[in-house]
């Protein structure tokens, strides 16, 4: 296994060098002038925070349920249980605030 690795890792390391080299010609882009622009980027960057948010709010609220199932008599495991609630459903209200403050804002300026 690290005969193969000790192989591979070369390649792997060597490879982006070589299809970097094939580029021609690099596409130049104007930087953002317009305040559509700017809402366009912040939109990309708040949908992926949405998705983010929203998944790591789903893993803290299934922890915690695996928590109050097996925290069976122990106090501690059962405060950590509700701590860990608590803090998935602050991220089901945070994921829910950053997919619609693009639109709010939006409106608010008439775009």
């Amino acid at each position: 296994m690290r005969r193969a690795l000790l192989l591979v890792l070369p390649v792997l390391l060597v490879l982006p060098l070589v299809v970097s080299a094939q580029v021609t010609d690099i596409p130049r882009t104007a930087p953002i002038t317009t305040t559509g622009g700017v809402l366009d980027f912040l939109d990309g960057v708040l949908d992926f925070i949405f998705i983010l948010v929203g998944i790591l709010a789903v893993i803290a609220l299934l922890i915690s349920a695996i928590l109050f199932v097996t925290a069976g008599g122990n106090e501690d495991r059962r405060k950590s249980a509700g701590a860990w609630l608590r803090y998935g459903i602050i991220g089901v209200i945070v994921a829910i605030v950053a997919g619609s403050i693009i639109p709010i804002i939006g409106s608010i300026l008439a775009l």
